[in-house]
């Protein structure tokens, strides 16, 4: 007896169909999931990768490199925790990023010390804000945060 005997026709086709189209369900996978590497790679060349693409790659990396990330310092959450002390500024976010990116390439701490690591992101923000000018001003203890 095999596995679809007192099946009806219908269910036994439709699973024969299901086995021969698996192959290909797979194949199709396979190459999307390759094409989407491929188009990262070349916006990576060509210098165009969006904030989603560089995560992927990060995150693509992380195995054959061997470094995982348990702590990680974001121009999200550094921002977020900015704008508890700064009203809002269109130029706060580039100043974050940039004293993200300081603060990722100096900070040598590997505790728990993931808010010390925004806090000075931030004190770098404040200084490079006042190299250029920018006023930042601080937010009054009983103002609401912004929604986010």
């Amino acid at each position: 007896m095999t596995e679809h005997s007192g099946l009806p026709l219908s269910e036994r086709l439709h699973d024969y169909w299901r086995a021969f189209c698996r192959p290909f369900r797979t194949l199709s996978f396979r190459c999307k999931y390759r094409l989407a590497r491929y188009r990262r790679a070349l916006n990576y060349a060509r210098d165009r990768l969006s904030t989603d693409d560089a995560q992927q790659i990060f995150i693509d990396c992380e195995y054959p490199a061997g470094w995982f990330t348990l702590l990680t310092l974001t121009v999200e959450d550094t921002l977020e925790q900015a704008q508890e002390v700064y009203q809002d500024h269109p130029d706060l976010r580039r100043l974050i990023l940039d004293g993200c990116a300081r603060v990722g390439k100096k900070w040598e701490d590997h505790s728990d010390a993931l808010y010390y690591a925004r806090g000075w992101a931030i004190e770098l923000a404040e200084g490079y804000a006042i190299d250029e000018g920018i006023t930042l001003v601080r937010r009054d203890p009983e103002d609401e945060l912004p929604a986010g």
